[in-house]
């Protein structure tokens, strides 16, 4: 490639990921209209074209401008491809730190929330928007009978499963286990406590949790408004965040009968004792 088209590459790159790192839906969106405005922008594409021109001179304009606009968009998805791969990376390193016990509490908590998801939407009035509704819930489920890496968490959901749990897909499992790993990423600091809305915050901006969501809960809707009316992720974090509540307020009980309320140590983020307390109509009544 020709430095100086090598160099304009570049410098759409730049000014794409300018005090951008892609880690919130904001960010996203604003990655989207600075790619949007780089496109429409005469200046900047005649650069390109000019310079494209100048290599393969036996081109049109017009092709080249084409060849262009299409370079520049799977340049960007390139990019958001290598985020997400390193975002992948990272994650697995941080998730293979939950134990077993806990993931299989966690894979029970993604059943129940599923059961929990087609109960609200089995109510909504709009007949059209139900019936999408529901078969995204439905598409949450692992139906196939597949053989999956789950499969190994299933005991908790055998044991207590007394009817109408879901036993959940792979990328909605993996989801909820990304809120776990970011709840104990956020829920300490050295003199505080986050507080659900904080925690909230740092889950709905997570780059991974966004990228399942989109996989999970757009599909059925035309549109972001129709899906981001049925609230299916916050939903999914709010009853995640009431069971993990118990967890925090147990963690916390033990730390202030040691006769600290922050220890050097951070108080134990098991899941599988809090779980224990909890009762279904605890839970039914959020």
């Amino acid at each position: 490639m020709n430095k100086e088209v090598e160099k304009y590459f570049e410098e759409i790159i730049t000014i794409c990921h300018k005090n951008n790192n892609l880690s919130s839906t904001e960010e996203r969106e604003l990655l989207f209209k600075t790619v949007h405005r780089i496109r429409t922008d005469k200046e900047i594409v005649s650069k390109g074209v000019i310079l494209i021109q100048s290599s393969v001179k036996a081109q049109s304009a017009k092709d080249i401008n084409n060849f262009l606009q299409i370079i520049i968009l799977e340049l960007i998805a390139e990019v958001i491809k290598a985020r997400r791969q390193l975002e992948e990376k990272t994650s697995a390193a941080k998730v293979s730190e939950i134990s077993d016990s806990d993931n299989k509490v966690l894979y029970y908590i993604s059943g129940y929330i599923i059961k929990y998801l087609e109960k609200k939407h089995s109510k909504q009035k709009n007949k059209q928007l139900r019936d999408r509704s529901l078969k995204t819930v439905s598409a949450l489920t692992n139906s196939s009978g597949a053989v999956s890496f789950t499969d190994n968490f299933s005991v908790w959901y055998d044991k207590k499963n007394r009817g109408g749990l879901k036993k959940p897909c792979e990328d909605f499992f993996c989801m909820i286990r990304e809120f776990e790993r970011v709840v104990r990423e956020n829920q300490y600091t050295e003199h505080n406590i986050a507080s659900k809305k904080e925690i909230k915050e740092k889950v709905l901006e997570a780059f991974m949790i966004q990228h399942y969501a989109d996989k999970l809960f757009y599909s059925e809707f035309s549109s972001e408004e129709d899906v981001s009316d049925m609230c299916f992720l916050e939903d999914c974090l709010e009853i995640f965040l009431t069971i993990r509540g118990f967890a925090m307020a147990r963690a916390i009980q033990r730390t202030i009968s040691r006769g600290k309320i922050f220890d050097k140590s951070a108080p134990s983020k098991s899941l599988r004792g809090s779980l224990k307390s909890i009762s279904g109509d605890q839970l039914s009544r959020n």
